[in-house]
């Protein structure tokens, strides 16, 4: 047998296939296969709320006109994409985003905002929450995000996000309805203390996102 077998030069991965199996290796293991049955829960029950959404939708145009409707397509929208996308947008967070979109559209359906005014503090809660809460879970699952050291930075960095989804809500708001200054500062404030809490959370539980993938 020749020599040249055994003086043959040892072959040693590239650095790009290197960082690739680095990768791999470091996926969790709810990312791989199925997802858990609990987060394929919550998926199943988010696909039926935007199916209600979609209903309501239809029903709020039969019942009051264009008014509104606009604003419930957007939050279905954007409930199915969290849905499609997920993971590495945690299921529950999906879920819970879409419980809040079709609590919103009953209560544009059923003027449930008019009725009761702590109906509209609990969506401006809960709305931010779920979707801060989401897509930060996401983006430190992708490594797009350092995780924040602290507590107070976490809970500061998701109500720094909730600012520009509180403005952006308020001015598709102005659009259908005029609230005075001082509601629409609240309402801001509510939207910030939510996704500051989603940020608190998803810093303080990080397997929140693993476990329901």
């Amino acid at each position: 047998m020749s020599d040249e077998l055994f003086h043959r030069e040892a072959w040693v991965p590239s650095p790009q296939l290197r960082r690739a199996l680095s990768r791999a290796s470091t996926v969790d293991p709810a990312a791989r296969g199925k997802a858990p049955w609990d987060a394929r829960l919550w998926l199943h029950l988010g696909w039926v709320l935007v199916a209600v959404q979609a209903s309501a939708c239809v029903a709020l145009v039969q019942v009051q006109g264009w008014s509104g409707a606009p604003a419930l397509v957007l939050f279905a929208l954007i409930s199915a994409a969290g849905l499609r996308r997920s993971p590495p947008f945690p299921a529950l967070f999906a879920f819970l985003f879409a419980a809040a979109s079709t609590l919103n559209a009953a209560g544009w359906l059923w003027r449930l905002f008019d009725r009761y005014d702590w109906f509209d503090d609990i969506l401006h809660l809960m709305t931010p929450f779920a979707l801060v809460g989401g897509l930060l879970a996401a983006a430190l699952r992708r490594g797009w995000l350092r995780r924040p050291q602290t507590a107070v930075r976490a809970a500061a960095l998701g109500a720094a996000a909730g600012l520009p989804i509180g403005l952006a809500w308020e001015g598709l708001e102005a659009i259908f309805v005029r609230f005075p200054i001082s509601d629409t500062l609240m309402d801001i404030a509510y939207d910030m203390a939510g996704a500051g809490l989603a940020g608190w959370l998803v810093w303080a539980a990080p397997r929140l996102a693993r476990h329901l993938a």
